[in-house]
């Protein structure tokens, strides 16, 4: 239900709405890839480069390990100006 609302509130390019129902997404699956990566770009999009990172780093880190980090990879070289998100 929170995703959907994020999805929504997203739409509507309510990105501050979006992003607080995207951050209940992690914070009642803390490994949802999607919802992270969603997250970073839209505080990537609000000039917010340390909240971007810190979407895409899950505390603790359990599953998904390699998407995430090639999540955070690309996020690096993506704020380095070397390639597009």
């Amino acid at each position: 239900m929170w995703l959907r609302y994020a999805e929504c509130l997203n739409a509507l390019e309510d990105k501050l709405g979006a992003i607080d129902a995207y951050e209940k997404v992690v914070e009642l699956v803390p490994n949802h890839f999607s919802a992270r990566v969603s997250l970073s770009a839209l505080h990537q999009q609000l000039g917010r480069p340390d909240d971007a990172l810190r979407a895409l780093l899950p505390q603790p880190l359990v599953t998904g390990k390699r998407r995430l980090y090639f999540a955070v990879l690309t996020f690096v070289k993506f704020s380095q100006g070397d390639g597009m998100l």
